[in-house]
């Protein structure tokens, strides 16, 4: 049953409320033996380190105050003390798990009072303080009667101040939601439908991503050569010793030498290794991204609302403001589940690394007054 939960939520585009249909589809039933399963306690399942091995006890702790005990009270992560227990779930999916779980809570649609006005919730992050860009609306009569709202994105550190009251708040500017949506969206998009320009952003990110040095090949077939020869050294010590010709403290002394050398040998050929696997990856991203933006292209001339959000978030990493100016920063590798071509790739269950583009600059004014 939890492998089975956990195969579910891996599934991108997957929500918590899916998973706990499915579960009450079932025939499994609670620890308590009831069959309807709640949101919380699917995702205390999903949140559990039990179930990739890890156990912990002093978790809590509790004071006593006049003879009376109180509450048990969290204790600080460093002071868990940690016991394994046999595992259920791999490693890989359940870090997988974990980082769905915060994209679902970064994109949630309950958290959205306003759908079809936020373009670019969850994308946005201010260049001053840091803090996470918000949607937010004010409401201004119109002179004809009425009521007409202004939407609005703002650093959350402008709308509420800082915690320790005394820096106040972020004087980052405040945008008009729909000039920002526009300006992201088309600086994209034409990108995008531009694929001289598209695939020349690429080539120089593969460069940059890839400057080995020329002799890369020679230096992992001397690292080999320096690992085997050290391999028959210790043949040789070891034959030595089974045919008397060594004693066994010279023969124990000679030998973790050795393996010293052994292991520092067996780093750095690992160490080149890893560099020439990363440089083959990187080629392999690129190829699988011009692929992806070849099958998307048909759709972005007239996509609409949802299309266009899950078109950013599939393609851009963030967006950082300076007042009036935006960084646009595209993310390598792109999900592999787009829902958007006319395919999906098998589910990756490996952590994917983020390689981000240089920005891209948005010269559009998105001043408040204007759209």
């Amino acid at each position: 049953m939890v492998r089975q939960i956990f195969r579910w939520y891996a599934q991108e585009g997957t929500t918590l409320h899916s998973v706990v249909r499915n579960v009450n589809g079932s025939e499994w039933k609670t620890r308590t033996g009831r069959e309807a399963w709640s949101p919380s306690t699917v995702l205390r399942i999903l949140r559990c380190e039990w179930y990739i091995g890890r156990a912990y006890y002093n978790r809590t702790k509790s004071t006593r105050t006049d003879g009376k005990v109180s509450r048990p009270t969290p204790r600080p992560r460093a002071e868990w003390i940690e016991v394994a227990v046999p595992p259920l779930i791999e490693e890989p999916l359940f870090q997988l798990v974990q980082r769905r779980i915060q994209e679902n809570r970064r994109f949630a649609r309950r958290r959205l009072k306003h759908e079809g006005v936020y373009l670019l919730k969850g994308l946005l992050k201010c260049g001053l303080c840091g803090g996470a860009y918000v949607g937010h609306g004010k409401t201004s009569p119109r002179n004809a009667g009425g009521e007409h709202i202004y939407h609005y994105y703002s650093c959350s550190k402008r709308t509420s101040p800082f915690p320790d009251g005394i820096r106040g708040r972020c004087p980052n500017d405040r945008l008009r939601a729909a000039g920002v949506n526009e300006a992201v969206w088309t600086t994209v998009r034409d990108l995008l439908l531009d694929s001289d320009a598209f695939a020349g952003e690429l080539a120089a990110w593969v460069e940059q991503q890839t400057t080995t040095p020329s002799d890369q090949d020679d230096r992992i077939r001397k690292a080999e050569a320096r690992l085997q020869e050290l391999n028959r050294q210790r043949d040789r010590l070891t034959d030595a010793y089974q045919a008397g010709a060594l004693a066994l403290d010279p023969f124990r002394t000679r030998v973790q030498a050795l393996e010293d050398h052994r292991a520092a040998a067996q780093l750095a050929l690992a160490e080149l290794t890893a560099e020439h696997l990363e440089v083959e990856l990187v080629r392999s991203h690129a190829l699988s991204v011009q692929e992806m933006i070849s099958a998307l292209a048909p759709k972005l001339l007239d996509a609409d609302f949802d299309t266009q959000q899950t078109i950013l978030r599939l393609l851009v990493e963030r967006v950082v403001v300076h007042g009036q100016s935006l960084e646009i920063h595209l993310a390598l590798p792109v999900s592999s589940h787009s829902h958007l071509t006319p395919k999906d790739p098998p589910l990756r269950l490996l952590p994917q690394p983020s390689f981000p583009l240089p920005p891209l600059r948005c010269g559009r004014t998105l001043r408040e007054g204007g759209g």
